[in-house]
């Protein structure tokens, strides 16, 4: 979820150099997954396999998917407390999702500061205790987000949703291990110059198709639409590989 609000590209001096995080720190946790997590149920196009033989992968949005598309849909593949209500969903939800969020900090809305912090801070530990990626929202308050990742020691994969931040906000972002999400509303720079293997792109609210999103990225890229898919095939599978879905602690119960 994003409103028309850009983002500020603010990072303070003391923080530079200090997230280290790379691809290959992620998964400190180990995990087994037995499956990657399901897509979409509605439209679905790829026959259940985590973005197996889609054209076009959606990393974040509200709407089904098209055909040829694997999306990831906000409020059913993946699940969290969002900066804007702070109301958490049911625990199963949780630990049945592909990924924690949207969830995050947001200066400009009404929700107070010090709950939202906290609120995100709950959602950093719950993405390191079931081995969950972790979607973020961030408006003017990125230096906050890094220094929670700090604090915490994260080491799942973060995905920056919606980003329209400059080249330099997003460097200090891929410093500190994050995948970029793009959408339709974007800096052509930063687009341009996101490394292909921490590049996303998603259509959030929009309902234009996402393959719009990879025709414009390819073009912006000099590449085409199918390298930036197989590229896009290659990072979901690296995200969503280890977020295999959790047990319910009940559930063991309920079937003995």
């Amino acid at each position: 979820m994003t409103d028309n609000r850009v983002q500020e590209s603010v990072i303070t001096p003391s923080l530079q150099g200090q997230c280290k995080l790379g691809v290959s720190d992620w998964g400190k946790c180990p995990l087994k997954a037995e499956h990657l997590g399901s897509v979409a149920t509605e439209g679905k196009s790829d026959g259940g396999k985590a973005g197996g033989g889609s054209a076009y992968i959606d990393f974040h949005t509200h709407h089904p998917s098209r055909e040829g598309e694997t999306v990831v849909r906000d409020g059913i593949d993946t699940w969290g407390a969002h900066p804007w209500n702070l109301q958490f969903p049911p625990e199963e939800r949780l630990w049945g999702a592909m990924a924690i969020g949207e969830c995050g900090l947001d200066r400009l809305c009404s929700s107070p500061y010090a709950e939202q912090m906290e609120t995100f801070r709950r959602q950093i530990r719950l993405s390191e205790q079931l081995a969950k990626p972790l979607i973020l929202h961030c408006v003017r308050a990125v230096d906050d987000v890094l220094r929670l990742q700090l604090e915490e020691h994260a080491t799942q994969p973060w995905i920056f949703h919606a980003f329209r931040g400059k080249p330099e906000q997003m460097k200090q972002l891929l410093r500190c291990g994050m995948y970029v999400s793009f959408g339709f509303r974007h800096n052509v720079e930063s687009l341009a110059a996101c490394p292909v293997e921490r590049l996303l792109l998603e259509t959030d609210e929009d309902p234009r198709p996402v393959r719009l999103l990879y025709e414009e990225a390819a073009r912006l890229r000099h590449t085409t639409p199918l390298e930036i898919g197989k590229a896009l095939q290659r990072n979901y599978q690296a995200i969503f590989s280890r977020a295999a879905r959790q047990p319910f602690p009940n559930e063991s119960a309920d079937k003995s």
